[in-house]
């Protein structure tokens, strides 16, 4: 079931709402969100950032090392 960072009754979705979200993303679409995923731990691994929770610096600082890299912004 998937739970948001800051919980509450109204924040939690049932196993069906989650399994019928997942269900709804393409393949193509699930393997490039996990590329940029992978992308982005590892990023975060190598100079010392936290992935989750990620700060907006963290994020701004991996953005633009993709940009500087001629990359696309992750999706």
């Amino acid at each position: 079931m998937w739970r948001p960072a800051v919980p509450g009754p109204e924040t939690v979705v049932s196993a069906r709402v989650t399994e019928r979200i997942l269900a709804s993303i393409p393949d193509d679409t699930r393997r490039a969100y996990m590329r940029s995923w992978n992308d982005f731990t590892a990023w975060c691994a190598r100079v010392g950032r936290t992935a989750l929770p990620a700060t907006t610096e963290t994020v701004a600082e991996f953005m633009s090392v993709r940009a500087d890299g001629g990359k696309a912004p992750p999706i």
